[in-house]
């Protein structure tokens, strides 16, 4: 993939290489999987059963849901920037 210009939060856009089309690939698909374990680990927390008055569980409850509101705007961003580099790509004829 040839480098494609993405805009950044500064005025000068930075080139997207192909190596670094690859890293945040592969970094999407790591935060969606960590997204899913930690959305299953609520669910088993959670589920009718479990025992939450206990402080430890509320605690790691919270540590989860504050954890996978994080990851969910990583995981955003980097799909965000991926779509940009693939629309520019495309513009510019890349495909």
């Amino acid at each position: 993939m040839p480098a494609a210009l993405i805009p950044t939060s500064g005025d000068t856009p930075m080139p997207m290489t192909s190596a670094t089309f690859l890293a945040l690939t592969q970094r999407a698909q790591n935060l969606k999987a960590i997204i899913m374990l930690e959305n299953n680990q609520l669910v088993q927390l959670t589920q009718p059963g479990a025992q939450l008055t206990q402080l430890r569980n509320v605690m790691v409850i919270v540590r989860i849901l504050t954890n996978l509101k994080k990851r969910k705007e990583n995981y955003s961003r980097v799909v965000n920037i991926l779509d940009r580099a693939q629309i520019q790509d495309s513009f510019n004829g890349d495909e």
